[in-house]
């Protein structure tokens, strides 16, 4: 039964967003009409209860959510949200698609893999995921209505959610060549778009990248202290960077890549390096030795070390070595501040990885080189 009500236009708009306008006669349908809520969302069961997710094929479609279309007696597209949980109760829900007026949705390896690790179920492991639909209507979100859940198990590869930045541009060693051993920036523990680097840099100018061996994503300059981005080849290229024009020596740069801000501060290179830097551990068969940082066989920098090839690592334990005896750990996995006497870091999953690590600050960085 379609209900109807005796106000105006205006007030017919704030009845459908809010669903609360007084009701009076079904025969009448002059004035507009209130949305009903939501009948029963029925989510379908999937054709396949268990999904191994194979991280050699991310673009591969490996599950399709089916559901019906709700009736709210009015018409209107309706807003459908699909969420995945680690519990059915939906204690810790991820937002996998927002959708308007469609009713189906294929994910890929990549998006189903991404959403096991957003709810956290660890990697390699057979673990079960929740799903459902919420729907609703309007822009305002009225009357929302969930869906029955249905479950179904995966086994997801590590979900490596950090990106990367490295120099390039003649104010580092690597010149304007985007492979060239460019120098990694060390990623906050606490802020993932935050990167620090503390080092020597020549009176020159320098671009960021996110890849390298790739032009874009790349971060250079606007305003002062104001980064640009430049997300695809074919986006224009912004300026470079030229805070490092007036003088060369040891500068901190910092970068946060979502308020797209940066910051350059002198800096004290001063103080000894290192004599020795090596890395040992549980994930490892043998201890690595690690090099000071240059190009062509050159030391650019004595302060930053970087493993010369990459380093083979299994899940476990790693410590720095300093100087043949000082044992130097950090709290947190992939990047993070190492201290003297601290804990072991934990290699999660194993892979190859770029290492580098500052003896000025004690930051380090480990890098998976094929996730």
């Amino acid at each position: 039964m379609v209900l109807n009500i005796k106000l105006n236009q205006v007030f017919y708009t704030f009845g459908v967003m809010l669903g609360l306008l007084t009701i009076t006669s079904c025969e009448d349908p002059q004035d507009g009409t209130v949305a009903n809520e939501a009948d029963e969302i029925v989510l379908s069961e999937l054709d396949i209860s268990q999904i191994e997710l194979d991280q050699n094929n991310p673009g591969n479609p490996v599950a399709t959510f089916i559901w019906s279309e709700p009736d709210f007696g009015v018409q209107a597209s309706e807003n459908y949200r699909l969420e995945f949980s680690n519990t059915e109760s939906f204690d810790n829900t991820a937002v996998v698609a927002n959708l308007r007026g469609i009713t189906n949705i294929t994910l890929t390896t990549t998006e189903l893999n991404s959403a096991a690790g957003e709810v956290g179920l660890p990697p390699f492991e057979w673990n079960t995921l929740y799903a459902r639909v919420t729907t609703s209507l309007g822009a305002f979100d009225a009357l929302p209505k969930s869906s029955n859940v249905i479950s179904f198990s995966v086994y997801p590869y590590f979900n490596y959610p950090f990106k990367e930045l490295y120099f390039v541009g003649p104010a580092c060693a690597s010149g304007w060549n985007n492979n060239n051993n460019n120098p990694a920036l060390f990623r906050s523990a606490d802020n993932p778009d935050v990167f620090t680097y503390t080092g020597l840099f020549n009176a020159d100018q320098l671009k960021m990248l996110e890849v390298k061996g790739a032009w874009a994503p790349q971060y250079g300059e606007g305003g002062p202290g104001e980064l640009v981005p430049r997300p695809t080849e074919d986006d224009p290229d912004p300026a470079p960077i030229d805070d490092f024009t007036t003088t060369s020596g040891y500068f901190t740069f910092t970068a946060n890549i979502r308020t797209l801000e940066f910051t350059v501060e002198p800096a004290d290179g001063s103080v000894d390096s290192l004599s020795s830097l090596s890395l040992s551990g549980s994930a490892l068969e043998t201890p690595v030795e690690l090099v000071q940082y240059g190009v062509g066989g050159g030391v650019f920098d004595p302060h930053i070390w970087q493993s010369s090839q990459p380093v083979s690592l299994n899940s476990g334990t790693v410590t720095f070595t300093a100087n043949g005896s000082q044992t130097w750990g950090g709290e947190t996995a992939f990047s993070g501040t190492a201290t003297e006497g601290g804990n072991p870091i934990e290699i999660v999953v194993g892979d190859e990885y770029e290492v580098w690590f500052n003896d000025l600050t004690g930051n380090y960085m480990f890098i998976p080189l094929n996730f």
